[in-house]
């Protein structure tokens, strides 16, 4: 055998290992977190035909409606401030900002809970045909909602850590709840929605572990908590708040727009729809937007940091994402129908039109989606709010207008497509320019 240690060939091979598989390295832990998102996006698609049969697509749209209101309102109620746990370089401050998201959390989510209670006994929705099918599941928003935002907070945490390998398990324990739990209650329904019910109570059991965790990693630092540092850290990144619960809000409405528009427009069968397409065509957004823009996050804020810029760490990404992306576009765009009608029976087609319609969207998707972290990086609240503007703008109108122009749900969904594509594309193009500071003056400023 010969030895890795010697010139030659074999001496450029180890040079190559121990580049791309050494401790800590962007590629490992690439792999860690991506090994952890397969296994759980794998295990939802697995069960998702098990799932469309045990639940119809009332269900699927009762389920989507509700998810859809608490990404938007899990937003809204941490004031954006999870995501400034990456920027502090002292971890005294950024444990403290941690705090301060579950604090914030916490009261907004009691106050809109309270809120929600007085809004459902007075009239002020009864108009809506949507806030009507869901019933006593509204109350189940504010709840998901708490639950998603401190699992967030937690998992930033773990993210500025470089605890990838916890993250990982997490994740693969967050899939295993939420798809385990549902399958049980569709084959013993207890309760009218197990689809609902297992959100809640997969988060719930993670953020015990997680909060477990958080505190002994406090007591390690035998550190004590001081308002004193939390009310200066809610002024040091005051703009969060003012600039990204806006921007990030209405980025998430416009994600959400077509469950909730679909479903007033069309009825909560085509949210239904519309919502399985949307947890097929996640996986591999999953697979690699997520498990990628893990390690994304923490590589441009560090780089960043340091040199103030991180263009080859940029560019390194998109060229990749780029080259993955073409296989769910070529997946999608040619068998989407036909495969959705196999996998998940004859009554799901539509749902498989519906992502054959938004295949080029879910390629641009997949790169611009890791990279806008840049917003956050660079700063630019401002921008990033001007261009969620638009962009719950176009998707509105491009939903409103194939229901007027058409009274069609596909040709809706492809004006949505189409509206997508125009605002990943430019979201490439300026996160591209703030890669590289010097090249920003060359941007048009919005």
């Amino acid at each position: 055998m010969v030895s890795l240690n010697s010139g030659g060939s074999e001496g450029k091979l180890r040079r190559v290992i121990d580049k791309y598989l050494r401790q800590g390295s962007f590629s490992r832990h690439f792999a860690t977190m991506m090994s952890a998102t397969v296994f759980s996006q794998l295990l939802l698609l697995g069960t998702s035909p098990l799932l469309t049969r045990l639940y119809s697509p009332h269900d699927f749209g009762i389920f989507g409606l509700i998810m859809a209101y608490a990404s938007v309102l899990s937003i809204v109620i941490t004031g954006r401030y999870e995501l400034a746990i990456m920027l502090p370089e002292d971890s005294i401050k950024a444990i403290h900002v941690v705090i301060l998201t579950c604090a914030v959390t916490a009261l907004f989510s009691v106050i809109t809970l309270f809120g929600t209670v007085i809004v459902l006994h007075g009239s002020l929705f009864s108009s809506f045909a949507v806030f009507n099918e869901l019933g006593n599941w509204v109350y189940a928003v504010p709840v998901i909602a708490l639950l998603q935002s401190l699992y967030q907070a937690l998992y930033f945490w773990f993210n500025r850590q470089q605890q990838y390998t916890m993250m990982a398990r997490y994740r693969i324990w967050n899939g295993v709840l939420i798809t385990g739990i549902a399958l049980i209650m569709g084959l013993w329904p207890v309760l009218p929605n197990g689809l609902i019910v297992s959100q809640i109570v997969a988060y719930a059991v993670l953020l015990l572990g997680m909060g477990w965790k958080f505190w002994r990693e406090i007591k390690q630092l035998n550190m004590a908590i001081e308002w004193g540092i939390i009310t200066t850290q809610a002024k040091r990144y005051k703009d969060f708040p003012r600039f990204l619960v806006v921007a990030h809000s209405l980025e998430s409405l416009s994600a959400q727009l077509p469950v909730i528009m679909l479903g007033e427009l069309f009825g909560t069968a085509v949210a239904g729809y519309f919502t399985l397409t949307q947890r097929v065509i996640a996986a591999p957004i999953g697979f690699i937007a997520k498990a990628a823009g893990d390690i994304i996050r923490e590589r441009f804020s560090t780089v960043y940091r340091k040199q103030g810029n991180c263009r080859n760490d940029y560019m390194g990404a998109v060229k990749g994402l780029s080259l993955i992306a073409v296989i769910p576009l070529t997946i999608f765009g040619l068998f989407g129908p036909s495969l959705f009608s196999a996998v998940f029976g004859a009554d799901w087609t539509t749902s498989g039109i519906y992502a054959q319609v938004l295949a080029v969207m879910i390629f641009f998707q997949m790169i611009a989606s890791p990279v806008s972290v840049l917003y956050m990086i660079a700063e630019k609240q401002r921008q990033e709010l001007m261009l969620q503007i638009v962009r719950v703008t176009l998707c509105a109108a491009a939903l409103e207008a194939g229901y007027l122009s058409f009274q069609n749900d596909i040709v809706s969904i492809i004006f949505f497509g189409v509206a997508m594509c125009l605002i990943y594309c430019f979201m490439i193009y300026q996160t591209n320019s703030w890669a590289c500071p010097s090249v920003e003056a060359k941007i048009w400023r919005i």
